[in-house]
């Protein structure tokens, strides 16, 4: 069962992601900052990220920056969420290694797929 760390400021959706995901047989956990969530990628070791861009304790880009640096979790995938329009913040996103960048609103469905096929799994 593959790990999932989901990181978002907002509770709700960060709720929401991980019902829906264990859902679809994910191992999930949740992270509501960036810092918290650099401490539990290393702690955990989670097989993937779901990060938030726009947070206010800590910027999901250099939370992304730090755990690619850290030698256990370097190359960790990371999908990031964004309501943002902003092309800037979206290089950055890539400039860190982003698997691929989703736009809020959107579906499950194209979460769980975009997940999949990160991971390459069924």
């Amino acid at each position: 069962m593959s790990k999932i760390l989901i990181v978002d400021d907002d509770k709700k959706i960060a709720l929401a992601l991980a019902a829906r995901l264990k859902a679809n047989g994910f191992d999930v956990r949740t992270a509501h900052d960036g810092m918290f969530a650099v401490s539990f990628a290393v702690k955990e070791q989670p097989d993937l990220i779901i990060m938030d861009i726009n947070m206010p304790a800590g910027s999901g880009i250099q939370a992304a920056e730090r755990i690619q640096n850290i030698a256990s979790t370097t190359g960790v995938p990371i999908i990031f969420i964004t309501a943002s329009k902003d092309p800037a913040l979206r290089a950055a996103a890539s400039e860190v290694g982003a698997a691929a960048i989703l736009d809020k609103p959107f579906e499950s469905e194209d979460l769980v797929s975009m997940i999949r096929s990160t991971l390459h799994v069924a």
